[in-house]
């Protein structure tokens, strides 16, 4: 995980090129918001949603996947990841 000639670290994209990425959808006080957790480098978002219809749900994916993209990792959707999924609470 070093550069063999300097002895810097690799960048993290480089270590971990795939990102699995759990999605869940949830309510404040009727707000929708959608929540993402990456499950190796633990990196969370929550952005609110004007509606929970599939259009709102997507253009807000693209914009974190954009996100992830830009700095270089490949993402993956958990479809399996349930409520009581370990990466669904942040342990994963």
């Amino acid at each position: 995980m070093w550069h063999s000639q300097d002895l810097t670290p690799l960048p993290i994209p480089e270590i971990y090129k795939i990102v699995v990425m759990a999605i869940n959808i949830t309510q404040v006080k009727t707000i929708p918001f959608i929540n993402t957790i990456s499950g190796i480098i633990q990196f969370g978002s929550a952005q609110t949603l004007p509606d929970e219809t599939f259009k709102s749900i997507y253009v807000s994916l693209q914009k974190i996947i954009e996100i992830y993209t830009k700095y270089g990792f490949n993402i993956t959707m958990d479809e399996s990841a349930g409520e009581d999924d370990e990466v669904h609470n942040g342990y994963g």
